[in-house]
């Protein structure tokens, strides 16, 4: 997370940077942010097996999915 935002810092327009990837940058961090928001909210309704459970799915869903 904090070098994903300074990258997103370093490379705007006020730190004289030209922006190549900002919006990949922005939507890393809103990923970031959405799944320690669903995490938070598995863990304090259900404990800790769901939200494991379900971070476990999307880790082997991705690595499953992932191409080159």
């Amino acid at each position: 997370m904090t070098r994903t935002l300074a990258g997103l810092v370093a490379d705007s327009t006020l730190g004289e940077g030209t922006n190549p990837r900002a919006g990949r940058r922005v939507l890393a961090v809103g990923a970031m942010f959405t799944g320690a928001l669903l995490g938070t909210l598995l863990l304090r309704s259900y404990g800790l097996a769901w939200p494991l459970l379900a971070s476990t799915v999307v880790v082997s869903a991705v690595a499953i999915g992932y191409r080159e």
